[in-house]
């Protein structure tokens, strides 16, 4: 068991799943207009928040979590960065989907 690498991995599960709380409850505040940016953003805090939630299980309590860690990793990675990028430029641009 890799515990320091479960415990990076949960810390990195609750930052992304607080932000993700915080978005959630921001976005009634926001126009319609910026709707599709801030789901987009949603969507790329959760998808890391399940791949370190995943990696936590895998490192600190079973080794049968690596499936799903892999893939939830590489979706993380090539999807849900992606994401954030696009809509932290979309929203900091104010631009309209």
């Amino acid at each position: 068991m890799q515990y320091s690498t479960a415990a990076s991995d949960g810390l990195l599960a609750l930052a992304c799943l607080a932000c993700a709380i915080a978005l959630g409850k921001a976005r009634g505040r926001h126009p319609e207009a910026d709707q599709p940016a801030l789901f987009c953003a949603l969507l790329g805090f959760l998808l890391p928040a399940a791949a370190a939630t995943c990696g936590a299980l895998r490192y600190g309590l079973d080794p049968n979590w690596q499936a799903a860690h892999l893939w939830l990793s590489q979706a993380s990675s090539f999807l849900g960065l992606p994401l954030l990028g696009l809509a932290a430029l979309s929203l900091g641009r104010s631009w309209a989907w």
